[in-house]
């Protein structure tokens, strides 16, 4: 992992990690207060100084993933998420300054979107992360998870969430087997659909698109074919076989048919 850090160092300077990032996990106490204390941001203008930075989120879903198993690599990932969310905020803000100063304020708007879709790579990658870690108990990881999905990317990145982020949440929290957070969120996009302006019926809505999400600005999405499937999937693998198999019925009550992947998760739980 040191050749990966110094690589990391070389391209992107901005991203230079503490000392204590580098202790082993098994030194830490993994609380949820200790995670969120991680997360905290430090953003200084010394520290990044007057220019913009590369918030790169492809390089470093590359980097969580070489670390996966270094002894450091939960810890060194959230120091990592972070620094970028750092970076981001530090980009908006330079941003801002130039706002009603220039004819590139579309630029500026557009640059602030695509720093928050690489963002919003690192914390799906997190998600994931969480869920194979198994230095914290499942009762931490669920609520950690939880609080990134519910208060850190709404409210500290100030980003909106995509159908994607709520299906890493879903297999993450499937498989550490909890099965009561997983029917929590599938039942909040549930309602968001029903919230949605459809076509008169919505039961003939939902019988026409069985397979597609509609567009609605709730906080959650709306619920999809993949919701479902991500949620059987891994529920099923951590032994939840019971509630992945009244989510396939909830699944197919609603319109949508599962296909043979998710017959075969249920039956490999079964076994």
């Amino acid at each position: 992992h040191d050749a990966v850090l110094h690589l990391m160092a070389e391209c992107y300077p901005h991203l230079s990690l503490p000392k204590e990032s580098m202790e082993s996990n098994s030194t830490f106490t993994w609380t949820h207060e200790a995670l969120l204390d991680i997360l905290k941001s430090n953003t200084t203008e010394s520290r990044l100084g007057d220019d913009m930075v590369i918030i790169d989120g492809r390089f470093l879903i590359g980097v969580i993933d070489k670390l996966r198993n270094s002894p450091i690599s939960f810890r060194l990932s959230l120091n990592l998420l972070r620094l970028s969310l750092d970076g981001v905020i530090h980009n908006r803000q330079i941003r801002r300054q130039f706002e009603g100063q220039t004819s590139d304020e579309k630029d500026f708007s557009s640059q602030n979107v695509q720093d928050a879709n690489e963002l919003r790579q690192i914390y799906k990658e997190i998600i994931s992360l969480v869920a194979h870690t198994n230095d914290i108990s499942a009762s931490v990881a669920s609520r950690f998870i939880l609080h990134l999905v519910h208060v850190h990317m709404p409210s500290a990145a100030q980003i909106q969430l995509g159908t994607e982020i709520y299906h890493a949440a879903l297999n993450a929290l499937g498989l550490r087997g909890k099965g009561t957070d997983v029917l929590d969120i599938l039942g909040a996009m549930e309602k968001s659909c029903e919230a949605c302006v459809t076509l008169p019926s919505v039961e003939t809505s939902i019988s026409k698109q069985p397979n597609h999400a509609c567009s609605c600005t709730h906080q959650y999405p709306c619920v999809d074919q993949m919701s479902y499937q991500t949620a059987i999937s891994s529920l099923s693998k951590s032994g939840c076989i019971e509630t992945a198999i009244s989510i396939l019925y909830r699944m197919k009550s609603r319109g949508f048919s599962p296909d043979i992947n998710c017959y075969n998760n249920i039956l490999i739980g079964i076994a």
